[in-house]
């Protein structure tokens, strides 16, 4: 490393002994990087969710350091003594990054992957595939693959098709590929975590017992294993529960378990982003610590293995949290009726079925939905994602509260898809807040805001978390939690701004992205119990000789089948709803299902909960004469299109039997022998 003659003065190793055989570490080297647009400058966005910064930082194996400002849509490159060299224009509102050995570098976008060589230049882009939703993370493996890090410690290994634009899953292992290894966190309870490492093929390795507190974990995440072996950790820890306040902790961890050095910082960033902290060529500890002032990395020599308590300090003044965002709560929740108009009982598996359908929702976007529009005495922005042609993730919308009927009758209206413009909430726009998203999803007769949701809702403790549970910051933003997993983060679904994202989709949280946010409950939360209806053990009966149903394959009760034997050739890998038919006589059987725009469901009939036992399929509709009496089952399946994308969405499917009479009075449900088609 070759630094100027003040840092190298800065960067000598010199330890200073603590009582309880303690070291504190020398100053690191810092380098400060103001807040603005220009050269060498970094984007600052203020949003009803948050404060965003760069969003990710990054190091490849020259000692080049790598920063994505994806609100500018630039990727900053600096060398090994933190000084910027070049500023490389990329694809703006960029996600995450990722880099090779050779520097060449990846942004991931919420539907896409734009790869650029060492050059900068371009080098292709490809559409992410459906499977993978909540992403915590992404690196390029020795093959040159591109991993995908979900939060539940699922990677899945993706690779570049020859054409389509797309990339393919091409495996899925657990855990985060590190190193040569493949390691895994898990929380055993709030004082105790377990390391797992895994072989090629799966097999468990080595697991390490960590006890890091008394009984105030939070969450354990690994961040990457240095030049030595040592795993290095992220490690949070509560401070309070209610509203959440946390502490965060850095940690080397050799083999064996002991800790050797730690570095503390905030609890929460001034701003946020998704990586803040990289090792560079294994031997460096690089921060990206926001602040009023700008972004300052700071550099740390790990120390070498064997001494122990080791002590990295991050600089005092640098200690800054975050400050309130000036976004008044929506004007339009201050007028919700109290909690008496909460809706009906909902069950967590339908709450997070209408969060998945505003996620997954296909609409047409015409010229008359974009743009900047004046009206009910202020103005409406959509935003920029928004172009026009199909596209999917309802926008959002201040002070939206709109349903997915009304949003696209809204769209045929020439209403404006989306509105991020917070200074009024006007009627030409559609789309929904984090607010109006949130009381969709519960399905309440009215829409309650940040500030208004404890109406419906009463406070929880951070050990009952459930899905379909929210965390709520009163007057700012509120999340709904999807699952938690096993390292203590928690899969999320929301109505967000993010980075200039403006759009419901789906998140990875830590609990310092949580801070000062409350988790609560829904009053009329139902836990679910026994099988979906719809699903293979309680399919829906057909109870007369001209049977219609409505229903939905989003987050579909059931995803069994990915094809059948009359059309093995075709891709019905989506979810699917299914049917059961009981004829008392032979009869003809008609089944004919309509769906909307960007929506495939094809019907099968099937003798027996079999796939193999296909006995008729269309896109639309088939007629099946001398059906004999006995059981048959339907199944609704979404069929997925060449790209990979299932086209899932409500339909309506009507059963039509002749004669009349062969609809078999229903006396319970046959015990099927279940073949997965996979």
């Amino acid at each position: 490393m070759r630094l100027s003659m003040s840092r190298a003065i800065k960067g000598i190793l010199i330890w200073t002994a603590l009582l309880g055989g303690s070291w504190v570490w020398a100053t690191p080297a810092e380098v400060n990087l103001e807040w603005g647009n220009g050269f060498g400058q970094l984007a600052l966005t203020e949003v009803p969710d948050g404060r965003y910064g760069p969003q990710a930082l990054a190091a490849c194996g020259a000692g080049e350091i790598l920063i994505l400002d994806g609100a500018r849509g630039r990727v900053l490159r600096l060398n090994e003594s933190l000084s910027l060299v070049a500023e490389v224009l990329v694809e703006a509102h960029g996600l995450d990054l990722a880099v090779r050995e050779d520097c060449g570098f990846a942004v991931r976008h919420p539907e896409e992957v734009m790869e650029y060589g060492a050059d900068g230049l371009l080098a292709g882009r490809w559409g992410l595939p459906s499977e993978v939703r909540f992403i915590s993370g992404m690196g390029f493996v020795a093959d040159g693959s591109l991993v995908l890090e979900e939060g539940d410690s699922r990677t899945w290994e993706l690779r570049a098709q020859a054409s389509g634009g797309r990339l393919s899953v091409a495996g899925m292992r657990l855990g985060v590929v590190r190193g040569g290894s493949s390691w895994t966190a898990e929380l055993e309870d709030r004082s105790a975590a377990r390391l797992m490492s895994f072989s090629a093929n799966g097999e468990v390795e080595q697991v390490v017992r960590l006890r890091l507190g008394e009984g105030d974990l939070a969450s354990v995440r690994i961040l990457d294993e240095d030049a030595w072996g040592r795993l290095v950790l992220e490690v949070e820890r509560f401070v309070s529960t209610a509203p959440i306040g946390v502490r965060r902790t850095l940690i080397g961890v050799a083999v064996d378990g002991a800790v050797e050095w730690s570095l503390e910082l905030p609890g929460s960033p001034y701003a946020e982003s998704v990586r803040d902290v990289v090792l560079d060529r294994g031997r460096y500890l690089i921060l990206m610590a926001s602040a009023l002032d700008g972004v300052h990395l700071v550099r740390w020599l790990l120390p070498e293995p064997g001494m122990l308590g080791a002590t990295l300090e991050l600089p005092r003044r640098l200690w800054v949290g975050p400050m309130p965002l000036a976004f008044p709560e929506d004007p339009s929740a201050k007028d919700s009726p109290t909690g008496r108009a909460a809706g009906p009982p909902m069950t967590r598996s339908e709450v997070l079925v209408i969060a998945d359908s505003y996620v997954q929702h296909s609409f047409s976007v015409s010229s008359c939905n974009v743009g900047t529009r004046s009206c009910s005495g202020g103005s409406a922005t959509t935003p920029s994602w928004v172009t026009t042609g199909t596209q999917s993730h309802v926008p959002y919308k201040w002070g939206g509260f709109s349903s997915l009927s009304e949003f696209d009758s809204g769209l045929s209206s020439c209403k404006l898809a989306g509105d991020k413009d917070t200074s009024s909430v006007v009627s030409c726009a559609v789309g929904v807040d984090c607010s109006g998203f949130v009381s969709r999803a519960w399905n309440t007769t009215s829409k309650y805001g940040t500030a208004t949701l404890h109406q419906v809702s009463y406070e929880i403790s951070v050990n009952d978390i459930q899905p379909a549970d929210i965390f709520n910051k009163a007057g700012s933003h509120v999340r709904m939690v999807v699952a938690e997993n096993g390292n203590g983060t928690l899969n999320m679904v929301e109505s967000y701004a993010g980075s200039n994202y403006w759009r419901v989709g789906y998140t990875v949280r830590s609990y310092s992205q949580l801070s000062s946010y409350t988790p609560r409950r829904y009053v009329n939360i139902v836990d679910d119990s026994g099988p979906r209806p719809g699903s293979a053990d309680d399919p829906i009966l057909v109870t007369s000789a001209l049977f219609t149903d409505s229903n939905n394959t989003v987050g579909g009760p059931s995803d069994i089948f990915d094809s059948y034997s009359c059309a093995p050739s075709t891709d019905e890998s989506g979810p699917e709803v299914f049917y059961l038919l009981e004829l008392s006589q032979a009869a003809t059987v008609t089944v004919s299902v309509s769906d909307g725009y960007g929506v495939d469901i094809d019907p099968h009939l099937l003798d027996g909960l079999d796939n193999q036992a296909c006995l008729a399929r269309n896109d639309t509709s088939f007629t099946v004469p001398g059906v004999s009496s006995g059981s048959y089952y339907i199944a609704a399946d979404t069929w997925v299109n060449s790209s990979g994308q299932q086209l899932v969405g409500p339909y309506q499917i009507t059963v039509q039997v002749e004669p009349f009479g062969a609809v078999a009075v229903w006396s319970g449900k046959p015990v099927a022998n279940l073949l997965l088609g996979r």
